[in-house]
This record gives structure tokens, sequence and C-alpha cells, in this order.
């Protein structure tokens, strides 16, 4: 067994070594010493054991300190003073705490208590010996690297309240969720069916998807929540909204929204100044239509003043002013009096006034200006005999408030309570089927507003007026509406010859191809729906928020020529079952838009019977303040 090798100090001797070697720590001290004092210590290998012990300088009277009896005490001491220390440790001599506890555990170490001490400040001989390894005496490893200490802080799990609601639950964490505010079985049933579970609470924010019949976008939404309608979709259902959106739109074509969308206006001081304008002209127009018919009904300074402002209303259009919807004065007053008055004198000396050539011909002429009108002006057609407008209260929907007038003096006071009133050139000209008139509902859906990704529902329906078609009488609505919540009011609703008032698209294409001789609705209507529907969306630009998608209604108009117009909008459009083909369209649109909307994003490639109208590539967002 090796000897301890004593080194003993005087404290003035160890004041002025340390004192040359820079060192002030104890630990340092104790460092210091073994390393530089011991010479053959450096030899040692890291996994021979030491011990370490501390003894008392003969010539003093004071305790001896035995290392084993004190190593614990001493470890923690150093231990703490080093981990408040900046200074790395130097040096190989290091025991840490996980040493010290897998020592303390070993049942061969007779564990003695520890008597509690301090170390004396005076000087003091340190006896340093490298004993032979026996079974008995466990094995320090001294690691050749000391390193630095430092202190681990544990990160405070993050409060997640919507996970702490679902386990609250007993929802699994994965899960997804929904809420239902409104009549939409088919929507519950289908998330359902996909393992989602739902929130009963309408006004909790815990979700992960929410179906709402309110239009409005909660303010507490977060961005990754769904919900199914966007921020900006008055602009759509909104329905001066969506008629300046299309007036304001550059890329229109030849006719742009002419072409399907007819004459709308607000009225308010400006959109009442210009319909005025527009009803004139058109009543000059429907004279010439029904003098055409009937020749004896008009006198001649009547027709030629008519063909005045006809003739004035094709140069405008010539110049184009017409796209901008404001047309330069086309009818004088002395004129628009002569158009209007019922008193034969009256108009003979009014004429006189205007000092025009006699006509020899105005028959002729009428026919003549009416065809060359027909080419310039796309809505030139839809204009009757009788200039018929339609009144419609511009934030409702399912037929209220709606109102027929040919005379403009009941038609302002009509509308003289509010500025909320939009008027529309009424489609003199519809397609009738069985003596009916009716519209198609087509529904809509944005996925996506950026980009903007439109889906059309391949089966779409008709929608029929309770009673046969005839303009002589516009007061009656059930002549004239064909909405449901309308028609349903009629006492001959449940006699009706067309069963419910409804047709689905497959009888209207049977219709089509037994009377017209071939399919027009897969070769000309539905093409054109869908340009229209998507010309529509564009125009209003993005609609707003990433996880937004909507279920829209759209309402056409089919005229005698076959071509389709767009009425209005729907942001909410009805999904109850008002009738036996409603109830089992409803059903299918409704399930295929949870396929579009949860299924497809996951990878699967069903729609049902979405089809992908439009899907932009370099959408340029239009943000606006909604």
């Amino acid at each position: 067994m090796i000897e301890p090798v004593h080194l003993t100090f005087n404290r003035s001797g160890e004041q002025f070594f340390f004192k040359r070697k820079g060192i002030h720590k104890e630990f340092d001290k104790l460092l210091e010493t073994k390393h530089h004092q011991i010479k053959h210590l450096h030899t040692m290998a890291s996994n021979e054991q030491i011990e370490i012990h501390l003894q008392k300088r003969a010539n003093l009277d004071s305790k001896r300190y035995d290392f084993e009896e004190n190593r614990k005490r001493k470890l923690e001491s150093l231990y703490s003073r080093k981990k408040h220390s900046k200074r790395p440790i130097q040096g190989n001599l290091y025991i840490t705490s996980e040493k010290k506890k897998i020592l303390e555990r070993s049942p061969e170490i007779e564990k003695k208590p520890m008597p509690r001490s301090s170390i004396p400040s005076h000087a003091s001989s340190y006896t340093i010996s490298k004993p032979v390894a026996s079974a008995k005496t466990p094995a320090i490893i001294v690691p050749e690297l000391i390193p630095q200490m430092s202190t681990i802080s544990i990160p405070k799990p993050s409060f997640n309240p919507y996970e702490s609601w679902k386990l609250s639950k007993n929802i699994p964490i994965e899960a997804k969720v929904f809420i239902i505010a409104g009549t939409y079985p088919d929507v519950r049933k289908a998330l359902l069916q996909r393992g989602w579970f739902e929130n009963i609470d309408l006004e909790s924010t815990f979700f992960d998807l929410k179906w709402s019949r309110n239009a409005r976008i909660p303010q507490n939404l977060l961005d990754w929540q769904l919900y199914n309608h966007f921020p900006r979709n008055f602009e759509l259902s909104v329905k001066w909204q969506l008629y300046e959106n299309l007036k304001k739109s550059s890329n229109s074509g030849k006719n742009g929204y002419l072409a399907f969308f007819p004459r709308s206006f607000r009225l308010d001081n400006k959109g009442t100044e210009d319909f005025f304008e527009y009803y004139k002209a058109i009543y000059a127009l429907s004279m010439l239509k029904d003098y055409k018919e009937n020749p004896s009904k008009y006198i001649s300074e009547q027709i030629i003043v008519a063909n005045i402002v006809c003739k004035r209303w094709i140069t405008e259009i010539d110049k184009q002013n017409y796209l901008n919807n404001r047309l330069s004065s086309l009818v004088m007053n002395v004129e628009w009096k002569i158009l209007t008055s019922s008193d034969i004198a009256d108009i003979k000396t009014s004429f006189q006034r205007l000092m025009l050539s006699p006509v020899t011909d105005p028959y002729s002429l009428t026919c003549a200006n009416l065809e060359e009108l027909s080419l310039k002006d796309p809505q030139a057609s839809i204009a009757g005999k009788k200039n018929i407008w339609i009144v419609k209260a511009g934030r409702k929907s399912r037929g209220r408030d709606i109102a027929l007038f040919n005379d403009i003096n009941k038609l302002k006071m009509h509308t003289s309570s509010s500025n909320c009133w939009v008027v529309q050139k009424y489609i003199e000209n519809p397609l009738i089927i069985a003596n009916k008139k009716f519209d198609i509902r087509q529904w809509v859906l944005i996925s996506n507003a950026d980009p903007l990704t439109i889906w059309i529902y391949k089966r779409c329906y008709l929608r029929f007026t309770i009673e046969d078609y005839n303009d002589d009488n516009i007061t009656n609505p059930y002549i004239h509406l064909t909405n449901n919540s309308i028609t349903k009011k009629s006492t001959k609703f449940d006699t009706a010859s067309i069963e419910g008032c409804m047709w689905s698209i497959d009888q209207f294409k049977d219709y089509l191809v037994k009377e017209k001789g071939s399919d027009l609705w897969s070769n000309k209507v539905y093409p054109s729906l869908k340009k229209i529907i998507k010309y529509s969306l564009i125009a209003v630009g993005n609609l707003g928020r990433s996880n937004s998608f909507e279920i829209l209604g759209y309402d056409f108009m089919i005229d005698e020529d076959m071509n389709p117009w767009l009425l209005e909008i729907n942001s909410s459009p009805a999904m109850d079952y008002s009738t036996t083909v409603t109830e089992e369209l409803v059903k299918e649109v409704l399930e295929d838009a949870v396929k579009v909307i949860v299924d497809v994003p996951n990878g699967i490639d069903d729609t049902g019977s979405f089809e992908l109208c439009y899907k932009s590539k370099n959408y340029i967002s239009v943000r606006t303040n909604s």
C-alpha cells in the first residue's frame, strides 16, 4: 500500500504561495495544492481510487478531520459554490452529485452519521494517498475534463384552453369539433359520420368548424377555424353592391354585365336620377314595340318622337357611354310630355314647338330603329311593351317586399320611405312552361377566396309561379314571384298543376329535348351559367379570410331565346325540405359540400355532384375593409 505524502504549510507560506498564483477561493486553493505541490498525482489515471485526508498540523490543538466522514459536506459546499460561479472549474478532481448518490446507495459502505463541522481558517496539512483497489472500497471515477456547471431550466408547459376543454368533455385531443347554428341536420349527420364531435353551445369558441345561418363573422373567430361565410359576402348578397361590383369590373368583354344582368339602380339621390333617365328611354322603346304590333293605338307625333329618342340612344351606345351606365339626356321635357300625354290636342301643340318635319313612313322607320337597337343594346330584347320594373328591398330575401310597377309616380311613392330600395328591369320575355313563369335556383360553393376556387352543383332545380303568367296584372305576386316562401301561402298550392311548384333539372332537360328538339341545357344554358358565375365572383374581388367557405344561391331566369339572366345572389339559401324535390337535393348538396370542405383537403377526391367551375392561378387579392 502506498504511504501518504504529507505536505505541511504554515499560514504565512500559504498566503505567499496563493497570492503569487492569484488564487483566492478555497476550492481553487485545494486544487492548486494537489496538482502543483504533489507532482506524481498528475499521472494518476481517472479510474484509480484516491483518498483525501484532511489532517491537522501536529503543533495545533484542533480536531482531526477525516475525508470519508466529511465527504458529503465538502461536496455539497463545493457544488454550491461552483453552481453560482461564472468561472469554469479547473482541474480533473471532481465528483458529481449523481456519483455521490450512487456511492451512498452502495450497501458495502458503512454509513456513519455526519457531524456538522466547518473547515478551520488556520493552516492545515493535507494528506493525499493512492490506495490499492479493493472490493470493499468503491471506485470513484475522476473525469479528465470537468464540464462547466450550468442551470437547466425546464420549460413550463404551455396552457392550451381548447385541449383542456376537450379533456373536460372526454373528447380526444386529436378529434375535430363542430358547431351548427341553424337547422342543418344533413351537415350534422355528415360530420358525425366522419368522427367529429358536436359542441351544442352555440356561443362557445371551442370548435374547428362552425356552420351558421347568420352571415356575420364572429368577432372572436380564430384564423384556423372554419366558418361557412366570408367577411365580404355582402358584396354579393346586397343587391346594389352586386350591381356596383359588376359595373366596376373592367374585364367585361363586348357587352359585359349587360348581357346577363338586368339594369338595376339603388334609389338614392344619384341612383334615382340615373334610373329615371333609363325609365324614359325604355318607355319610348316599349312604345315602339307596342306600335309595331298595334299601329292604330298611337298617333304619328308620338311615334316620331319615340323614334327620335331611340335613334338618340343608338348614338349614345356608339359613343360607349352606356358602359358607364350614364346616359346623356335622351328625352327632353317637351318630348316626355308628348310621349306620356293622353290629350291629342296637347300632343299636337307640343309637337309643333319642336318644328319637326313629318315622317312619311313611321312604321318602316320604327322597324329599322328597333332592329338596329337590338343589335347595339344587349338588353333590348327583355324590354317589352309594358315597361315593367321590379322593386326589391336591398337587404331582404325570400320575396319579401317585392313589387312590380310600370308607373313612375306609383314607384316613387312606394320607395319614398328610405333609400334602401333597388329597382331592376323586369324581364318581359320569360320562357313560359305550362303557362307558368319560372326561375332556376343554382347552388355555388366557394371553397377558397385566395386562390378563388368555385364549385357549381350540377343538380339545380326550377321554381314555378302558382298561377298562369299574365303581364296585364302586375299586382298579383302569385303570377310573377316564384319563391317558395310566396307560393306556399297560396290556397292553390296543394292543388297546383306542377307538384310543389318545382321541377328537378332532369325534368327540365327532358322538356327541352321534347319541345326544342335538342339538349339546350347542356349545350347552351349550363355553360352560360358557369361563365356568369365566374364573372360575377371575379368582379367582387377577394371575399376575405382564408379559412372561410360559402354556399351561395344564384337565381337565374331564362328568356324565350334561351338566354340566362342573373337576378340575385343569396348568401344563406334556404335548405329546408319544402317539397319532395328539395328534400332529395338538399340532403345531397350538404353532404357533397362536406366532401369538398372536409374530405378534399385530406386527399379524398370524391366531390359528389360538385363540379370545379373555376380556380385562379395568379389571383391578385383585393382587400377592402368590410
